[in-house]
């Protein structure tokens, strides 16, 4: 390691602890520097293999659905780009992608990293309150509704996103989901599904999930948004009052240990239904 690259870190790592520091590192970084992948410090998506898990998600994204370069395209929670980034050679001048998150830097991130480069990709800041991610947000992520127009896209995507909400918030998120869609439009989400299968894998594995009730399991009772994963029966119940029709089969992970060609979280896809009742918000916490 060069003495350059040291000094680097040494400033990253007191870049954790001095908010004044934080704060220029990132003015630095987002409109200085060029480079497209954020260093580990302003990573609040998780994980050191960013551009993999990236790659992860845009591939399976292509695998499993049918999306296309000219389509209209949101991205549910999109983070700091770490998805994003490999859409945008992708997305040709008749598609458009927007994309939304609760953490302001990952907006300007995205803004600066990405729009300024491309007008095709728009981003904006929901200021939600969540625990993990957003503690000063000011709007209940129950009542939030998505800042588009009615049939606005023809694909919607959101990884690992439900991974960190509670039942009453993803039931809100689904009903805004399906009301941005486009008649037949299509869907992805990315979540820790409980069944009989995982749940009888996932005690050897890092996310050994505690049930709260037999709608979802938690990693850490006290901070729930850390990481949830949902019985599958219930998931099945809430896109159906969504109006969202799953496409079978669930495409599991390997996250709980089990064996799969899919690694990482579970997968779901579908579209979207005008038939069925309409979303109940009684009894989803």
């Amino acid at each position: 390691m060069t003495v350059s690259v040291r000094l680097k870190n040494k400033i990253l790592a007191m870049g954790e602890k001095i908010p004044a520091l934080n704060e220029c590192l990132f003015l630095y970084f987002c409109y200085i520097k060029k480079d497209l992948v954020p260093p580990q410090l302003f990573n609040y998506v998780g994980g050191v293999e960013f551009s993999d898990i990236g790659k992860e998600h845009f591939d399976h994204i292509l695998q499993f659905t049918d999306v296309q370069p000219n389509e209209s395209i949101l991205d549910v929670g999109c983070g700091i780009g770490r998805v994003t980034s490999y859409f945008i050679d992708y997305i040709d001048k008749n598609g458009c992608y927007e994309g939304f998150d609760v953490v302001k830097k990952g907006i300007d991130w995205c803004n600066a990293k990405i729009t300024k480069k491309n007008p095709k990709f728009s981003f904006r800041h929901a200021n939600i309150y969540n625990k993990e991610y957003n503690k000063k947000g000011t709007i209940d992520a129950k009542n939030f509704v998505f800042p588009y127009e009615d049939l606005s896209f023809d694909f919607a995507f959101a990884t690992s996103v439900f991974t960190h909400m509670l039942p009453d918030t993803i039931v809100q998120y689904l009903k805004e989901i399906h009301r941005v869609l486009k008649r037949s439009g299509r869907f992805f989400i990315s979540c820790f599904l409980l069944n009989e299968e995982s749940e009888k894998h996932m005690s050897h594995s890092e996310f050994n999930f505690k049930r709260v009730n037999n709608r979802y399991g938690v990693i850490v009772e006290d901070n729930p948004e850390a990481a949830i994963a949902y019985e599958e029966n219930f998931f099945k119940e809430i896109f159906s009052e969504a109006r969202l029709n799953i496409i079978h089969p669930i495409h599991y992970g390997t996250w709980s240990g089990r064996k799969s060609t899919v690694h990482g979280q579970d997968i779901i896809v579908g579209e979207k239904s005008d038939s069925g009742t309409a979303v109940s918000f009684a009894d989803t916490s």
